[in-house]
């Protein structure tokens, strides 16, 4: 099944649901409309809903799921005498509350950003403090994540005292100003670092989605390297003697450099760091030398049931947290906000701590 078949397959299975709802509602209420009516009715509520990156969608979407446990509920209790229940389930009351909460979550979950925190030891001779590396991407500037949240981010970012920041992609998008680039790239430029700050291009960072785009590729290119920190597009950077970071260009780019190519000239008793912003290629890399993947762009599915989807057809080979392959450690990051809605359902906003140790760090 393609990923584009499935919002038709759901918008199909919305039409088909509510529906029924209608008629449910008619009946319990005796408003006695006629069919014609209700369809009209209902082509009001789902015309708007074709925008499946609108609100109105994301809002049907969970009135649909939230709806089809209700029904699974009531035919579980049908027969017994609960009070007001009737009235719930014959209303559609229970639902549309129950979404109201929901995003009332999804909108406080989305802005709540927690520290996640990996330690992971190598084989490798590094040094023997080790490295401190923080991990962020999938900020989506301006969608949710606002100036001020910026602001505060930031300073949790600054009091971590990393050796390195890896900016892993999607940092801004479509919806993101020239303002705003400029804004996010001249606070996260701030970040105190002992090793640097490094950064990959995302799917959505470069505006190649949108017709008309806010601000020029010379625009998002100028705003990165005037703040002090490296793109690696298909490139590395020796940060020590005994550590090399690797960075890629994104999955979606035609002229993509093989990582095959991209590890042949680096000494591989070396720490190897590899940054790319879609989680993909593991088994292959896992093969190459490389030590670590650090990852973003899967927001963790960040809208129920994406994220149950996104598993269920493989559309990344790791959505989420920690896995290792042999010696081999990928790190996938939810990212610290979200893309299109200003909600996160599933998972959660986060930036990433990684602590990578010798074994006798």
């Amino acid at each position: 099944m393609g990923v584009r078949t499935i919002p038709i397959i759901i918008l199909i299975g919305m039409t088909v649901y509510f529906y029924t709802i209608l008629l449910r509602v008619n009946r319990y209420f005796k408003l006695n409309l006629s069919k014609m009516v209700l369809i009209f009715i209902l082509l009001l509520i789902l015309l708007p809903a074709i925008n499946i990156f609108g609100i109105w969608f994301l809002t049907l979407l969970h009135l649909f799921e939230i709806g089809i446990v209700i029904d699974i509920l009531n035919f579980i209790l049908k027969r017994t005498e609960l009070k007001y229940w009737n009235f719930l389930y014959g209303s559609f009351l229970l639902p549309i509350v129950l979404t109201v909460l929901l995003f009332c979550y999804g909108y406080y979950n989305i802005n709540n950003i927690k520290r996640i925190e990996y330690n992971l030891v190598t084989d490798k001779n590094i040094r023997e403090k080790g490295y401190k590396v923080g991990f962020i991407s999938d900020m989506h500037f301006e969608n949710a994540l606002n100036s001020k949240r910026l602001s505060e981010l930031v300073k949790r970012l600054k009091e971590e005292n990393f050796d390195i920041l890896l900016l892993g992609g999607d940092i801004v998008d479509e919806g993101s100003t020239l303002r705003g680039i400029q804004e996010i790239f001249n606070l996260l430029g701030s970040v105190n670092t002992k090793k640097g700050i490094y950064y990959v291009y995302g799917n959505h960072d470069m505006s190649r989605y949108r017709k008309t785009p806010n601000y020029t590729i010379k625009d998002l290119k100028n705003s990165i390297v005037e703040n002090n920190i490296k793109i690696l597009d298909d490139s590395s950077v020796e940060v020590d003697n005994d550590l090399v970071i690797i960075g890629r260009k994104d999955k979606s780019l035609r002229n993509r450099v093989n990582s095959e190519k991209l590890v042949e000239q680096i000494e591989l008793n070396k720490y190897l760091i590899l940054l790319d912003h879609q989680p993909v290629e593991l088994e292959k890399n896992s093969k190459l030398g490389y030590d670590l993947q650090i990852s973003g762009h899967t927001h963790n599915g960040q809208i129920f049931p994406f994220n149950l989807i996104i598993k269920k057809i493989n559309l990344a080979e790791l959505i989420y947290g920690h896995r290792k392959i042999d010696n081999f450690d990928v790190v996938v990051s939810s990212g610290a906000s979200g893309w299109g809605y200003p909600l996160r359902t599933a998972g959660q906003s986060e930036y990433v701590v990684i602590n990578i140790l010798g074994k006798e760090g």
